[in-house]
């Protein structure tokens, strides 16, 4: 999906290129909070993980969130020419923050999530 954006992009300078460095930390986001998420499971199961081998994983995963968060609305004050983009992957980045304080279920988190 970056490189079809990339590819159309008529100025594809340092913001788009920041831009598609957030998407991929949304993304690594995901993975982090979903290790954590099943970090139970995985230690039933005998299984090393991100969460499991780390104990403050939790934390760091809600701190990473908020920081993509503010790095979002930076670049929307910097770049208001990707505010479009900015705002989606600022919004995804408070939405998986918002997931690790809901009262739900692990499976239904996950759903969310992805």
């Amino acid at each position: 999906m970056v490189l079809v954006v990339w590819s159309r992009a008529d100025h594809a300078g340092p913001s788009l290129l920041f831009s598609t460095i957030l998407f991929g930390c949304i993304c690594s986001l995901n993975c982090l909070s979903i290790a954590v998420w099943e970090r139970e499971l995985d230690r039933q199961q005998g299984k090393d993980s991100f969460a499991t081998n780390r104990p403050g994983a939790g934390l760091f995963v809600v701190i990473l969130a908020a920081l993509i968060a503010i790095a979002c609305f930076v670049q929307l004050l910097v770049s208001p020419a990707t505010w479009r983009l900015t705002i989606c992957l600022g919004f995804s980045a408070l939405l998986v923050l918002g997931l690790h304080f809901m009262p739900i279920g692990r499976d239904e988190r996950t759903a969310l999530a992805d």
